[in-house]
């Protein structure tokens, strides 16, 4: 019990401490200080306190310090977090429009958790496998329900379970990127003497296979794959910038 009220009290305080960051962050763009703003909110970012709110408001600000490749990967962790932000979804498209001979984008989120998120998917699941298990073993539920609908819930509780985990382990696993600001060489080999295959501009989105020794296996939706060092793009997963 005790356990639960200290990691609740420190759920409350790390909120608060996020809003009040942003607010923050606010008045330094009300002043024209889009850096200052900037540092503010990467440096909570930098603390854990992720959210989609801060990753939209950290998009918004290096878009306006002209910084595209950073604010689409901001962007983009904002609709892994938030996937029915309209916002989001609206100035993904803008910012794209913008690029100059950038391929077609590769999104590593999976259809299915752009409708909303592993949290989501697998509180839905756990509620829906809870409700069969009360209408399987209460006497009342049985006599009424019969067995067939509990079980059908059942099966439906666990496909969302097996979603939610599969949507976890597909962002944890095969984050995306994008490509930062001074643009990337996809070589053939993981290293930096390898051939080159072709130069990916800033803002280019990949999909990532696997990182090793400094590099990423990476693929366009050209058609074109090969390494790149982890160092030249921001990854979007699970969590925010960490690759597997």
């Amino acid at each position: 019990m005790r356990l639960l009220l200290f990691w609740l009290l420190s759920l409350i305080c790390a909120q608060h401490a996020l809003a009040g960051a942003i607010e923050e962050g606010y008045a330094l763009l009300e002043t024209g200080d889009l850096e200052g703003a900037t540092e503010l909110w990467e440096t909570a970012l930098d603390s854990g306190e992720g959210s989609a709110i801060l990753h939209y408001n950290l998009g918004t600000a290096w878009y306006r310090r002209g910084n595209t490749p950073r604010a689409l990967a901001h962007w983009r962790m904002g609709r892994v977090l938030h996937p029915r932000d309209a916002n989001l979804v609206h100035n993904l498209a803008v910012a794209r429009s913008e690029l100059v001979d950038v391929i077609e984008p590769i999104d590593s989120q999976p259809p299915l958790l752009q409708v909303a998120t592993v949290s989501e998917w697998g509180v839905l699941g756990s509620l829906l496998l809870g409700l069969a298990s009360l209408g399987l073993w209460i006497p009342l539920g049985r006599r009424r329900l019969g067995k067939w609908p509990p079980l059908a819930t059942g099966v439906v509780g666990l496909v969302l379970v097996w979603i939610a985990i599969s949507g976890s382990q597909h962002l944890e696993n095969h984050p995306g990127a994008v490509v930062g600001e001074e643009g990337a060489f996809l070589r053939k080999l993981a290293a930096r003497h390898s051939d080159i295959v072709s130069k990916l501009p800033p803002g280019t989105e990949v999909g990532v296979e696997r990182v090793h020794l400094g590099f990423a296996l990476v693929n366009t939706s050209g058609e074109s794959r090969g390494w790149i060092p982890v160092g030249a793009v921001f990854f979007v997963g699970q969590e925010w910038n960490v690759h597997p």
